[in-house]
């Protein structure tokens, strides 16, 4: 007989968190294995062993003991590993002393949740979901390594990320031209060796030194010099490009930037190359003119006229680095090629993505994501800073683009008023589900009789646009999923006001994808409540924080 007991982080987990590592275990063993809680963790006892490689991947346990009449032995999950290699990156101070700490298996556990581990610390994202919750999700599916998983709003690539790293072939779609930056980068990352890594950095800063030899300290510069500098990088800049930057950024500040970037054109790897450019842009908001509060256009009330931008790049990349050579000698013992795809593109066109796994009717065995919230964040605008620095979008593209993506806040007014003539000219035979209906048709009341501004004015028709692009969303996800394959969507509620009394609306986003879900022939086949801290969603100012995970079949 065969005793195992199921650690639980030693840090505090949420309910739906314990809830999850139960599943876990019982997809791992037996859907209807009874487990015996005992402090800190799970027991059960079996006539027969578990591959110690399943155990291995368990998520919210952190280790599992197993007892026998011969021997009690210890497993450190991955996942413990994983959380360690962040936090061993942490207090090293050089990689001769991360090499000894890794090599002799040292786990570092504070009692703290560590998420940004690897590369998912790699860039900050509004309204990202935090990677073990995902990999807890794929342990539950049952979904093994071989098999297909799909992100249709990949963001930043967590999902995917995790997707990988179960074994599975990963595809992640996005129409943010910087989540597909951020995103084709950290996948890039995965296969690269750790000795790499270590070796560019030391290449980084030889070069930083030569463009950047006195750090911080810069001795008065003209908008001339910066300009010039500007247009000889290979970012390929326009001058209308630099001009715009120039408005966003101090002079010294941009010339420090522009420095950092010839340095990082000097790295010989792409994929390091771009991880140095990644960091970059992670700092981009704290050295500008942007009021780091404001997620729209805001500039700060007290213009700065110079920031620390070399020791805040330096302090960062070398956190990353540090993070990611743990990580990957922690975790992978030789090279590892991951079959990983990435698109800047539409799921609503999904056909027209050139991989195989999309063009075709039910290729994909697992999709799990997370969808934008209806009209809660302004994700280019939010975006904006890195976007043109990166030349990823100039100023003209940017609204185009914004206007594309599902749950965007940005309508001209012809288009408003010709989505209010397609609900209302339709209504009966309006294809989304009635309590949706009824919803938009509300809204667009209270607001069309009462004195408010344009925003409010515009509510009703971008909820319907959003609803309809996530049916049309859904149609897709289902056809490329195979029969009897698992689409996993994580979404939360959030409020609206309407009227002059400002009337407080609540959008039951969850539950209406549940029915929009249904309506195109998916099979709702279990909802898990999952609550989230406030600080996880800072800039969402009509958040709920009940949660849902909707799973479809």
């Amino acid at each position: 007989m065969y005793k195992y007991t199921f650690r639980l982080p030693s840090y505090k987990l949420w309910e739906y968190e314990i809830d999850l590592a139960k599943r876990e275990i019982q997809t791992l063993v037996s859907p209807n294995t009874q487990l015996e809680f005992t402090l800190g963790g799970f027991q059960i006892k079996q006539p027969l062993p578990i591959d110690i490689d399943k155990l291995k991947k368990l998520c919210f346990c952190h280790s599992v003991v197993i007892t026998t009449k011969k021997q009690n032995k210890i497993i450190d999950t991955q996942q413990a590993m994983a959380e360690s290699s962040a936090k061993i990156a942490d207090v090293v101070t050089n990689f001769a002393e991360l090499h000894t700490k890794v090599k002799t298996g040292t786990l570092i556990l504070n009692g703290r949740k560590e998420s940004k581990y690897g590369i998912h610390g790699l860039h900050k994202y509004k309204g990202k979901f935090y990677p073990q919750l995902i990999k807890a999700l794929i342990n539950y599916s049952g979904v093994g390594p071989g098999s297909v998983f799909c992100d249709p709003f990949m963001g930043c690539g967590t999902a995917v990320i995790e997707g990988l790293l179960a074994g599975m072939v990963g595809i992640g779609i996005d129409l943010n031209p910087l989540a597909y930056f951020i995103s084709k980068t950290r996948l890039s990352c995965l296969e690269l060796s750790p000795d790499n890594v270590e070796h560019e950095f030391n290449t980084l800063l030889t070069h930083l030194d030569k463009y950047l030899p006195n750090g911080d300290v810069i001795d008065g510069m003209d908008e001339a010099i910066v300009t010039d500098l500007g247009m000889r990088l290979s970012l390929k800049y326009q001058l209308e490009d630099i001009e715009h930057l120039i408005s966003w950024f101090p002079l010294p500040v941009l010339y420090k930037l522009f420095c950092i970037t010839q340095a990082i054109e000097c790295i010989s790897i792409p994929a390091m190359r771009d991880f140095f450019f990644v960091t970059l842009s992670d700092i981009l908001t704290d050295v500008s003119q942007q009021d780091p509060s404001q997620l729209r256009i805001g500039r700060r009330a007290e213009p700065i006229e110079d920031a620390p931008v070399y020791r805040k790049f330096l302090e960062l990349v070398r956190k990353n680095v540090f993070r990611l050579s743990a990580f990957l000698r922690r975790l992978t013992s030789d090279q590892v090629e991951y079959n990983f795809s990435c698109f800047l593109g539409d799921i609503r066109q999904a056909e027209r993505i050139h991989s195989p796994y999309l063009k075709q009717d039910n290729q994909v065995d697992l999709i799990i994501t997370s969808p934008p919230y209806a009209t809660a964040l302004p994700y280019i605008d939010t975006d904006r800073l890195s976007l043109a620095f990166l030349n990823l979008l100039n100023k003209r593209q940017k609204t185009a683009v914004e206007r594309t993506l599902i749950g965007s806040r940005e309508i001209q007014t012809k288009i408003r008023n010709q989505l209010e003539q397609e609900f209302f000219g339709n209504y009966d035979h309006c294809p989304l589900p009635q309590a949706v209906k009824e919803t938009i048709k509300l809204i667009y009341d209270l607001n069309a009789n009462s004195q408010v501004g344009f925003r409010r004015k515009n509510k009703a028709s971008l909820l319907y646009r959003y609803f309809m692009d996530m049916r049309t969303a859904m149609l897709q996800m289902r056809r490329v999923l195979k029969k009897g394959g698992a689409c996993m969507v994580i979404i939360g509620d959030n409020v609206t006001t309407a009227g002059d009394t400002k009337r407080q609306i609540p959008i039951r986003t969850a539950q209406y994808l549940m029915l929009v879900g249904e309506s195109v022939g998916f099979q709702m086949e279990e909802e898990i409540p999952i609550t989230v801290s406030r600080e996880n969603f800072a800039h969402f100012s009509n958040a709920i924080t009940g949660n849902k995970v909707l799973i479809f079949r």
